[in-house]
């Protein structure tokens, strides 16, 4: 019998994103495409099997995306995780409340951060149960109009994204700075979205991760 070795067939690349309207940008984009449109076309440029799967939730928050874990597919190959900005935005009237003194504020700011990080570790911890590799995205500054508000947003953003590192680097986590991939105005809407131009700048970030994540090249657009 002349029998030839088959060649074991590659696997196909499953992209699910979990999270919040950073993935889920649909309805702020049109006519443009969305990240998840943009992620396709990108994977399907290298893999016509490839696919992607959105699960983020526009307005969802760190505590909902155990509910979204519950319907990551099977045959998932990737989990990208991008949440947190809600949570934040969700407390950012603290930047009006009245302290006594700066030791004061900072300790109202560190227990806000406190709580934010406890629910976003469950969100990690959700998505580690799965068993499929996990990528974290953290959250950009956004693009607001008057510095105050910038300056503030920045500040808070950098303090969470060093959460973020250190829980990556607790559990062995790739993490996409998405300050470093999303920062020019026209990267948003509404100064917290992203816009087309924004989404396309994430969604390349993932599939070059996807692309070299072996590699542990993590792409870098910021000047």
């Amino acid at each position: 019998h002349n029998l030839r070795p088959t060649k074991e067939a590659k696997p196909m690349t499953h992209c699910v994103l979990l999270g919040d309207s950073i993935f889920d940008n649909a309805v702020y984009v049109p006519p443009g495409q969305d990240v998840t449109t943009h992620l396709q076309q990108m994977l399907a440029g290298r893999d016509a099997t490839a696919r992607v799967t959105l699960l983020a939730v526009d307005g969802a928050i760190a505590e909902e995306v155990a509910a979204q874990v519950k319907h990551v597919p099977t045959d998932a190959t990737h989990l990208f995780l991008s949440v947190g900005g809600n949570d934040l935005l969700r407390k950012f009237d603290l930047l009006n409340a009245r302290a006594g003194t700066v030791a004061d504020a900072l300790l109202k700011l560190g227990t806000v951060m406190d709580g934010i990080t406890r629910r976003y570790l469950q969100a990690v911890d959700a998505c580690r149960a799965t068993g499929v590799p996990l990528c974290l995205c953290a959250v950009y500054g956004c693009s607001f109009p008057d510095a105050r508000t910038q300056a503030c947003a920045d500040l808070i953003v950098g303090l969470f994204h060093d959460r973020i590192r250190q829980i990556a680097q607790e559990h062995h986590l790739p993490v996409i700075d998405l300050r470093r991939i999303c920062w020019r105005e026209t990267d948003f809407v509404q100064s917290i979205e992203p816009s087309a131009t924004g989404g396309w700048r994430i969604a390349a970030a993932l599939a070059e991760f996807v692309g070299t994540a072996h590699a542990g090249h993590i792409p870098d657009e910021h000047p």
